[in-house]
């Protein structure tokens, strides 16, 4: 057990076994994590009825343009996702998951849901709402930088 220093310690050690745990099993089915979080969050707004934007995309992930713009080419090369021109705008491109890129995010939700299952373990109800509330008030302090 790894006795931290501080905060900023706990973040970085739990930040890379995240990355790490994510990037071994993205490897598996041959992509990468951010490819795996990206179909699954289209596949949830697909779901939801919402219709998926690049602008969503970096707003999700607070991603620059660029960054999004050449994961998104690479996954509609791979055949994952397809872009479908908007009918009232031309300007704007719908994104979609193929059935291969649907099929690939039920197996890296299967991961995430592992992940999430091990981090979990052994840490009661009332703790993870504590955590949740942290975590969500984390998210909005540092949402204030960068919006």
């Amino acid at each position: 057990m790894v006795n931290f220093m501080n905060e900023i310690d706990a973040i970085f050690i739990l930040s890379n076994y995240f990355k790490r745990y994510l990037n071994d099993k993205a490897k598996t089915i041959g992509l990468s994590d951010a490819q795996c979080r990206f179909l699954y969050i289209i596949c949830k707004n697909e779901t939801k009825g919402v219709q998926v934007t690049q602008k969503l995309l970096e707003n999700y992930y607070n991603n620059q343009k660029s960054s999004v713009s050449e994961l998104l080419k690479t996954m509609e090369n791979n055949g994952l996702i397809e872009r479908i021109n908007c009918d009232k705008d031309s300007r704007i491109k719908y994104i979609k998951c193929t059935d291969k890129g649907k099929e690939l995010k039920d197996i890296a939700k299967k991961n995430f849901t592992c992940l999430l299952n091990k981090l979990i373990d052994g840490i009661d109800k009332e703790d993870l709402n504590t955590f949740n509330k942290i975590i969500s008030k984390m998210i909005e302090n540092m949402e204030v930088i960068y919006d």
